[in-house]
């Protein structure tokens, strides 16, 4: 054999062994072991109140009440087995404390000035300071005003925020919520329509409401 049709040979052979070549160059190559792959995008969660409700959104779609659960500030998504896949923040409304009641007044409930209480002659404990009206909202409807003052709600006993909030929540939509006010010392009756609860941004608490001008301490 020449040395020419030898040295042939060997180049067909070294060919043969090599490793393939891929095709497609532009190919994005396998990632090594070890390496951190991309992270996925997060999926997009919305949370919504209705008919005093909460309901959990996945892209548009409802997330059934058994694949989450509520904390005092969170919304955890639930795997299958129960793990915690996310934590969703509460919106500060529905923070801390119970759900939202099925009803709504559209009025703001504090509880007055201790202050206030004495010069108007009522106890501040048992009652509540009316101190936002919702224009078209049923408080205002039944013609309940910003600084009433709320002595009783359906003939109970005590009407402080607490207790009216929890009053609330045994009602429905299109019950009537009797209450007594006290506005420029004389006594109201109102009847407050009940319509199902919407979430309607409310401004900030107030501050504690000061007594009359010229008022002794």
């Amino acid at each position: 054999m020449s040395a020419r049709a030898a040295a042939t040979i060997l180049a067909l052979f070294a060919l043969a062994a090599a490793p393939a070549q891929d095709a497609a160059s532009n190919r994005i190559p396998a990632p090594q072991p070890g390496a951190t792959p991309a992270a996925a995008p997060k999926p997009r969660f919305d949370i919504h109140v209705q008919d005093g409700k909460i309901q959990v959104l996945l892209g548009g779609q409802l997330v059934p009440e058994s694949q989450w659960r509520r904390t005092a500030d969170h919304l955890e998504i639930l795997a299958s087995d129960g793990r915690v896949l996310h934590k969703l923040a509460l919106p500060p409304q529905l923070r801390q404390g119970p759900p939202p009641p099925s009803v709504m007044t559209g009025l703001r409930f504090e509880t007055p000035a201790t202050a206030l209480a004495k010069h108007a002659t009522f106890d501040a404990a048992s009652t509540s300071l009316v101190t936002h009206v919702l224009a078209g909202g049923p408080g205002a409807l039944a013609g309940v005003e910003e600084h009433d003052v709320v002595l009783a709600a359906k003939g109970a006993a005590s009407a402080d925020p607490k207790s009216l909030r929890s009053l609330l929540r045994s009602l429905k939509p299109g019950d009537e919520l009797s209450l007594t006010l006290l506005r420029a010392g004389q006594r109201v009756e109102v009847t407050v329509k009940l319509a199902p609860y919407t979430f309607q941004p409310l401004p900030a608490p107030s501050a504690p409401v000061a007594p009359p001008p010229g008022a002794k301490p």
